[in-house]
């Protein structure tokens, strides 16, 4: 730790020899400088731990505070000005000494000043440390991958000083952005396949210095770590302009890569949870699970979504006619037929055996009613299996409810969409409302 510096400013009565001859042997070092501007100008080089100033110069330094360091102010005032001392104090004076100054007074306040200073240092480190350190069990407690490179990215940021940062995740060959800040997401997307390249060539972050980012179009350094899951790189944590790579910032990054290989691995769980085997799409324990979150939503944000049920006719048929196998693989093609028909935003469920379930979300009946429309022309025209030669027909039978017209919770929305379909499979290959077994 390196020597205390303390500054006095143009105080009277106090010879450079006998500050030397107090503070030396404590090993602090002793400056002098002229009042004004000149002591602005050394305050606010930094450096300086503790100032010792006459009453007059002291309330302007004080009143300044253009020096970023905040050093203790110590006051050296004759005994008329005491009061006015005193009143300095609720300014940021330290303390203060009257004259005419004693070197063993003045050596024991300059000490207890240092001291205090010493102290409070520890224990903004200390609060810094615990502060850290309840980010770092917080990052390793969180098992979802959004929530956790949403608070990763920032928070690791602020312990770099960077200007900018990301996460990516590679999934088979697409790459998916997180947290993307202080930059363009056209530009973050441009260079995670390149900085996915790079951390899989060795272990560990990969450094770029200013003139290997320039390759990136870059003009500041950047920093990639990488994350994995069972040894595998999976994705990565990408940071521009870092001023510094701290230990804190490492124990962020550490217990992020940890959180992430746990919730790569949930997800994988969820994944054979909440996914049907045969046709890759979600089963009907996601479903309810999705129309909690999609209820809650919609009634906060006052929004319409409609639910669709999907009967097969006469499926029967084709596992008769073609065999099981057969049936098996028009189901799975089922799926990806109605999933076109879909947005993005939609979901597309099996629910069980030949049954399939649709949420439109941010959708009222009369959209609602043209997309199951457009999913029932489709089927009715598509063959199926027609690459092996089966080129087998089907049609079916929908059914529409919207929330909250038709039901206000999950069980009455999906009752209602069920019964619309059951009351259309009278003519079937028809997409019937909820409204329309109130109407009857």
């Amino acid at each position: 730790m390196k020597n205390p510096t303390l500054l006095v400013v143009a105080v009277e009565q106090m010879p450079r020899r006998l500050l030397t001859d107090v503070f030396s042997p404590e090993g602090i070092v002793v400056e002098t400088c002229d009042a004004g501007q000149a002591a602005l100008r050394r305050l606010e080089a930094g450096g300086i731990e503790l100032v010792i100033a006459d009453l007059a110069e002291g309330e302007r330094l004080l009143a300044s505070r253009r020096f970023g360091s905040s050093p203790e102010v110590l006051l050296v005032a004759a005994c008329a000005d005491r009061e006015q001392a005193i009143a300095t104090l609720q300014k940021g004076a330290g303390d203060f000494l009257s004259k005419p100054v004693q070197p063993d007074e003045l050596r024991h306040r300059v000490l207890a000043l240092l001291e205090k200073r010493r102290l409070a240092a520890e224990n903004e480190a200390l609060h810094a440390e615990n502060g850290l350190l309840r980010e770092g069990l917080e990052l390793g407690a969180l098992l979802d991958l959004e929530p956790l490179l949403a608070r990763a990215v920032p928070w690791i940021q602020r312990e770099l000083g960077a200007t900018a940062g990301f996460a990516f995740v590679r999934d088979d060959e697409d790459f998916s952005l997180h947290a993307v800040t202080g930059m363009e997401q056209s530009q973050a997307q441009s260079w995670a396949p390149l900085l996915f390249s790079g951390l899989s060539s060795g272990p560990g972050p990969w450094h770029l210095d200013v003139e290997e980012s320039q390759a990136l179009q870059c003009a500041e350094p950047i920093l990639a770590y990488p994350l994995y899951f069972q040894d595998q790189l999976r994705g990565g944590l990408v940071f521009v302009g870092a001023a510094r790579f701290v230990e804190r910032a490492e124990l962020l990054f550490k217990q992020t890569a940890l959180a992430f290989e746990n919730a790569f691995r949930l997800r994988g769980a969820r994944e054979l949870m909440y996914t049907d085997d045969l046709t890759g799409l979600f089963n009907h324990r996601y479903l309810h699970l999705v129309l909690e979150q999609e209820i809650r939503r919609s009634g906060r944000y006052r929004l319409e979504f409609a639910l669709v049920f999907i009967d097969l006719d006469h499926f029967k048929a084709i596992n008769d006619t073609h065999g099981h196998l057969v049936g098996s693989a028009v189901l799975t093609e089922v799926g990806q037929v109605l999933r076109q028909c879909l947005r993005d935003t939609d979901l597309l469920f099996r629910y069980g055996g030949d049954e399939f379930t649709a949420l439109l979300v941010e959708t009222e009946e009369e959209g609602a009613l043209v997309v199951a429309e457009r999913m029932r022309a489709t089927l009715e025209h598509h063959k199926f299996l027609a690459g092996d030669g089966v080129n087998a027909r089907l049609t079916a039978t929908f059914g529409v409810a919207v929330f909250p017209g038709d039901a206000e919770d999950r069980m009455e929305l999906l009752l209602r969409a069920d019964r619309a379909m059951y009351w259309g499979k009278k003519h079937r290959n028809v997409v019937c409302r909820a409204q329309d077994l109130k109407d009857a």
